[in-house]
């Protein structure tokens, strides 16, 4: 059940990588220069108004350490980047738990 759950989240940060692709592909072809989506314009896209309160959620209930520097360092990469990372790691999690 639980290697189902982590598969699925896999399936769906690559199809996010593939949307954050398509985007980037249309842009940097309309704009005639390599144009790459940060994952800060990728999370104001999908969360327009919580950006501050996620910060100080972040910052306030967990540690301080984990928004400046951990997520400040991440912001800034580009989406597809992060978003095909993080579906690989967790279908090669689903995949680990197969084998055993």
């Amino acid at each position: 059940m639980a290697r189902n759950i982590v598969r699925i989240c896999g399936l769906l940060f690559l199809l996010a990588g593939i949307a954050v692709g398509l985007v980037d592909g249309t842009r940097s072809i309309a704009a005639d220069k390599l144009d790459l989506t940060s994952f800060a314009e990728a999370l104001n896209w999908l969360f327009p108004d919580r950006m501050s309160a996620v910060q100080e959620t972040i910052s306030k209930n967990l540690h301080p350490f984990l928004w400046d520097p951990f997520m400040m360092t991440l912001l800034p990469l580009p989406a597809i980047f992060l978003f095909f990372s993080a579906g690989t790691i967790f279908l090669g999690i689903a995949r680990n738990e197969m084998r055993e």
